[in-house]
């Protein structure tokens, strides 16, 4: 098992993976067994496995496919027909005002994941909101966008977004390793919409759906590592006002939340 800290002092400069998961056009060969997707989205009886990959608890009353996985609360509902590849927009504000998982939607507890490629667990900054641990697990080895690496998000971003992501280190490359991040001490930063974690107190490095090698982790933090020097590199040869507006994330007053202090309330 590949498990890292990561110790030493790292900023929110590099890049980080908007976490799509493309689960629709998931083809999976395991011996799950097969629900049926009703109208309302609800199935007739809950497995309790996908393939060879147990479900996690908090996820087995989720609605499901019609190949028997989850439907991850972040999901985007068109009539009756999830749209996986899209977040819900709305529940992000509401994961974040009640402390609930991105995946299961239920309340998370001290410790949280964060999931991202190496350059976004170097620099300790992401875009999906905290995640169960073992929800997070899952994730890693059904979501073919983390398994695969090959699949692009389908929606598209607006110039506002895009200038939100890119400030806040944001990578339209898909890696083929993901970091999972475990943090009790985090902070959302408000206009960026970038989860900055003060405090990592373990990493676990996973491969198309495994967990990495010890060569393959160590690899992944040298690699999120130089990333981070390179984007400090070239913001101290900015002004200070140059170096506000392109890197904005850098004002970490903005953040408006954290699981220790609450600011207002509300996002």
């Amino acid at each position: 098992m590949a498990q890292l800290s990561l110790k030493r002092p790292c900023h929110i400069y590099s890049m980080s993976l908007f976490v799509y998961f493309s689960f629709v056009n998931l083809i999976h060969n395991g011996n799950t067994k097969m629900t049926h997707f009703k109208a309302d989205g609800l199935t007739n009886k809950l497995s309790t496995h996908f393939g060879n990959v147990p479900i996690p608890s908090r996820m087995l009353n989720l609605r499901r496919l019609n190949s028997g996985l989850p439907i991850p609360k972040f999901a985007t509902w068109e009539g009756d027909k999830p749209n996986l590849t899209v977040m819900n927009r709305d529940f992000f504000g509401t994961a974040l005002r009640n402390k609930l998982c991105w995946i299961c939607g239920q309340k998370m507890g001290r410790f949280a994941s964060f999931v991202g490629g190496p350059k976004s667990t170097a620099s300790k900054c992401f875009v999906e909101p905290p995640m169960h641990r073992d929800c997070a697990e899952f994730a890693m080895q059904v979501c073919p966008y983390l398994v695969t690496g090959n699949n692009e998000r389908k929606n598209k971003l607006t110039p506002l977004e895009e200038k939100q992501h890119r400030s806040a280190g944001t990578d339209p490359d898909n890696p083929i390793i993901f970091g999972m991040s475990i943090s009790n001490d985090w902070h959302f930063i408000s206009g960026e919409n970038c989860f900055f974690l003060k405090n990592v107190a373990e990493v676990i490095w996973w491969k198309h759906g495994k967990l990495a090698s010890s060569k393959e982790a160590e690899k992944a933090v040298l690699e999120g590592e130089q990333a981070v020097q390179a984007a400090m590199k070239e913001m101290q040869s900015l002004t200070r006002s140059r170096r506000l507006k392109k890197y904005p994330t850098l004002d970490l007053g903005r953040a408006v939340w954290s699981p220790k202090r609450p600011i207002n309330g509300k996002i």
